[in-house]
């Protein structure tokens, strides 16, 4: 008996001399997804919550199972095995150990990341759809860290935040705002370049929370896996000037939007055309913006979201 407890605690000792770990047994993703394909429509939202769900040894290391519960239903086929060490985030699959995250990365670095092939269990449908086959051929990804600074979970530790800009792939996916430990801010594997009718561009879905055994990041102002169908976020809340305009175009910024903001520009179609920091006069560049009518998401630290139309003169 004494051998077996003696083997097993140099095996544990060994798994982890190899680097420090910070996923665990309790680390959960609550984000949401849209519950049709906007069917006549439909922008309604559902509660995704992805957790692990076991673990497992793979090449002598012990890996934590997630999967992904939407709407409260547990999708089996949705199960990827993850790996974290030094500050990194793998998947294996293919029989190979893929990065996901690099959170030692600094200013200026070029990130290769790669996806799952179960990336649409994990994505804004829970379905596939027909760009997915794309992103699971491309597989391998590129971002460049463009700024690095901190937020703080809800005990208050200390997190390295990334401002990310993903270089050209078929699918438009990026992972943009990273956060250490966490991830993505587009839910755990990022976004693709869906197509998103503009009546659905104020509900897209996001990460809501994070939370582990060592840290609580909450991105809303309402319970994780509890959905408020009485958005605070309409085209109101946020006013563009001047309207219509040419080179660039300002905002007034509204008292509870707080610390840095982000922004993403979609036209009437629901396509994704570009995204960036909100400079310190509240400013985005629209030069290179062809005369039309266009949609713009703000986002703050807080997670929160405001949308609004703004027109280019001719």
């Amino acid at each position: 008996m004494k051998n077996v407890v003696l083997v097993n605690f140099f095996l544990l000792l060994s798994l982890y001399a190899f680097g420090q770990r910070f996923l665990d047994s309790a680390s959960t993703w609550y984000s949401s997804s849209y519950i049709d394909n906007f069917v006549d429509g439909d922008c309604r939202l559902k509660i995704d919550v992805t957790k692990v769900v076991g673990d497992t040894m793979i090449q002598n290391r012990l890996c934590h199972i997630i999967g992904v519960f939407s709407d409260g239903v547990y999708i089996p086929e949705s199960e990827i095995i993850v790996y974290d060490s030094d500050d990194k985030m793998y998947f294996f699959e293919d029989n190979d150990w893929k990065l996901i995250y690099d959170f030692t990365a600094k200013l200026g670095d070029t990130i290769q990341y790669s996806i799952s092939k179960n990336f649409w269990y994990y994505g804004v449908f829970n379905v596939p759809q027909t760009y997915d086959s794309l992103l699971i051929v491309e597989q391998s990804y590129q971002l460049v860290i463009t700024h690095v600074d901190t937020v703080y979970s809800d005990e208050g530790k200390p997190l390295k935040r990334y401002a990310t800009e993903t270089l050209f792939n078929l699918t438009g996916h990026v992972m943009d705002t990273i956060i250490q430990y966490v991830g993505s801010k587009n839910k755990l594997f990022g976004s693709n370049g869906y197509f998103i009718p503009p009546e659905c561009l104020s509900t897209f879905p996001s990460l809501r929370c994070y939370s582990d055994s060592n840290l609580t990041m909450t991105f809303i102002n309402e319970e994780c896996n509890v959905l408020n169908f009485t958005s605070e976020i309409t085209e109101n809340d946020i006013t563009f000037y001047p309207n219509p305009g040419s080179d660039a175009v300002a905002f007034i910024q509204p008292d509870s939007m707080h610390g840095n903001v982000r922004f993403t520009t979609y036209n009437l179609q629901g396509v994704k055309l570009f995204y960036g920091d909100v400079s310190q006069t509240n400013e985005i560049p629209t030069a290179h913006l062809n005369p039309g009518i266009y949609i713009f998401i703000l986002t703050d630290d807080f997670g929160r979201f405001w949308i609004g139309k703004w027109v280019k003169n001719l």
